[in-house]
Formats: C-alpha cells, structure tokens, sequence
C-alpha cells in the first residue's frame, strides 16, 4: 500500500518496482483527503512495473511513480479481488 497525506497525482513506489511483478500482487494506492473519503486506485503489480515514471531532478535525485492518470480501470480498481458477494463454491 502506498499512502499520501495529501491527495497527489501520483504515488512513490520501489526503484525496483519496475522488476516486481506478479499475478498474485497488487498496489493499493490511497490518497487522503482530510475528513473525507479517501480516493483508492488499485492495479496490479504487474500494471504497475510497465507504468513507473522515473524522474531525475537536477540536484540528482532520482523519483520512481506510479501517476493515478495510468489506472488501469475508470473505477477504483477493487475489482481485481474479485466479487465480494460471491461466496465459495
């Protein structure tokens, strides 16, 4: 989970987020916002390693995001987990 004190336009992962992928992770971002509700975009790992940005600033600083512009889904992205009212076979 990757969390934002403030709602933000993209979230800091891993420098080796780029090499972690796999069917059974995902990224659960959240971005909160003050007494509201928090805004959630979910994706799975794999999704996310091909759409890290890596920014290198001047003072040579180097920044790997995730932005929420790249979601996978419109919605939320909680539908990766399946449905929740399902129950087991």
């Amino acid at each position: 989970m990757k969390t934002n004190g403030k709602p933000a336009k993209w979230w800091l992962v891993n420098p080796r987020a780029t090499e972690l992928r796999s069917d059974s992770h995902a990224y659960v971002s959240v971005n909160i916002r003050g007494e509201g509700r928090p805004e959630y975009l979910v994706a799975p790992s794999a999704y996310v390693a091909k759409n890290v940005v890596v920014t290198r600033r001047k003072t040579g600083s180097v920044w790997y995001g995730f932005n929420k512009k790249a979601r996978p889904s419109d919605g939320e992205g909680w539908e990766l987990f399946g449905d929740p009212h399902v129950g087991p076979d």
